[in-house]
Order: structure tokens, then C-alpha cells, then sequence
């Protein structure tokens, strides 16, 4: 899941506001909506466009079927406002929820790529800025999660990152965590590993260590564990 840049990713070092979203993951609830929370904090309205991509993980190969109007008969979830315009300095509340109930694959997790692109929007009559506008968007993942958890993952300490292979049927959140009283930043981060996937990230400076120390949850921690990995010593559970 990874932010859509309209221009380029400096901007978010100069300072200058943009469209800011709540979460880049979110679990549906147990009737498959949820809710994106989008604040505009430019100076100026926003005309955000949606758009609802499925993903599909296949021999770690992650591929996205755009929800378009020709397949309009497969679609299983949508949102709530295709397109919208959000004043500046405002916040909206976008749906997204389930189209096809019962009739959903329960024995895996269903995910989705939601993006929001904005741009200016100038109502008639107002002035336009000569100058360039900097915005960008997001593309969150919408999950409606497996109805039973299967926990299945094998996890390497690879010195310098991490592997998660995640063989269960629901994605895995797993937290590192190496911070001390001495050692407080570049020591601490979360990882999202979605079902079928065999990745590998890179550890923050402070995180490297021949014994990480994991928490290791599924979306509603009904599955939770803190658990160690050791360099040369895979943490498996099948």
C-alpha cells in the first residue's frame, strides 16, 4: 500500500499541508463497511475522485483489477462518494461497503485499494493562482477479514531486515520493537503483511539486532503473541 504521488514526495519536507487521511489499512466490520476519514488542509477546495481497485495475491504476485464500468457486475464493495469536493481546513467521512453479503468469500481475507486523488477546484468566478499547486493522495487498503483466522508465518531475522512469509488465510500486524531508557528513536516499527505474501523490510537503524523483539497479531488480536527471532533461527507456525 503506498501513497500516489501527484507531484513528488519532497513536499512533504517543505511544510506545505495537503490532503491527510486517517489510516492507510482499515478492517471492516462485521457487515464489510468502514469508514476513511479525509481532512483538506490546503487553503484551497479539493475535488477528490475514487477509485476501487480488488487485490489479488498469487504466488506472491500481487496483482489490482480495477472496478470499472465493464465489469460492474463483479464488483463486491464500492464507496460511498465516487467524487466529491472538500473545502479547506474541512473533514469528510468516505464509506466504503460491502455489495455482495453472503454471497463473499469468508475463507480468506477480501482486500481492496482504495485511492483518493485530489486536485484544485476553483468554484466560478473565483480567482486562480498562477502558482503551482502542490496535493497528493493515498491508496489505502479496505480489508474485510477472513470470518476464522488461520495463522500460518514464518519469520526471519536477516540482519538488516526482516522476512515475513505470511501463510494463513488473514493478514498479520507485527510491531518491533528494540527501544530502551537509552536507545528512544529509529528502534520502533509496524509491519502489515497480507495473506499469501513473502516479504522482506528494512529494519530502522535502531531496530537491528541479532534478537528482535516481535509482537505478532491478525486484524482483531483474537490471535496475539510476543514472541523473539534470532539470526539463523526462523520463527515458523504452521
Amino acid at each position: 500500500m503506498k501513497k500516489i504521488l501527484v507531484l513528488c514526495l519532497c513536499i512533504l519536507s517543505t511544510g506545505v499541508h495537503a490532503l491527510q487521511i486517517d489510516t492507510m489499512v482499515k478492517v471492516a466490520d462485521k457487515g464489510g463497511s468502514g469508514v476513511f476519514t479525509l481532512t483538506n488542509e490546503t487553503d484551497n477546495a479539493s475535488f477528490i475522485s475514487t477509485k476501487v481497485s480488488k487485490i489479488e495475491i498469487k504466488n506472491n504476485i500481487v496483482s489490482y483489477i480495477p472496478y470499472v464500468k465493464d465489469n460492474l457486475k463483479d464488483w463486491e464493495v464500492t464507496t460511498t462518494l465516487p467524487k466529491l469536493i472538500l473545502d479547506s481546513h474541512r473533514v469528510k467521512n468516505i464509506g466504503v461497503r460491502s455489495l455482495c453479503s453472503e454471497s463473499c468469500d469468508v475463507t480468506t481475507d477480501q482486500v481492496y485499494r482504495i485511492e483518493f486523488t485530489p486536485s484544485v477546484y476553483y468554484r466560478e468566478g473565483e480567482k486562480r493562482k498562477s502558482a503551482v499547486n502542490f496535493n497528493y493522495g493515498y491508496a489505502p487498503i479496505f480489508v474485510i477479514p477472513a470470518k476464522e483466522s488461520v495463522i500460518k508465518y514464518t519469520i526471519e531475522n536477516k540482519g538488516k531486515q526482516i522476512r515475513v512469509k505470511n501463510d494463513g488465510n488473514t493478514f498479520l500486524k507485527i510491531h518491533v520493537d528494540q527501544c530502551t531508557s537509552e536507545i528512544t528513536t529509529k528502534c520502533s516499527q509496524r509491519i502489515t503483511v497480507l495473506a499469501g505474501r513473502d516479504k522482506e523490510f528494512q529494519l530502522l537503524d535502531n531496530s537491528i539486532n541479532s534478537t528482535l523483539k516481535l509482537a505478532i497479531g491478525n486484524h482483531d488480536l483474537t490471535y496475539y503473541q510476543e514472541k523473539s527471532v534470532t539470526s539463523g533461527s526462523p520463527l515458523i507456525r504452521n
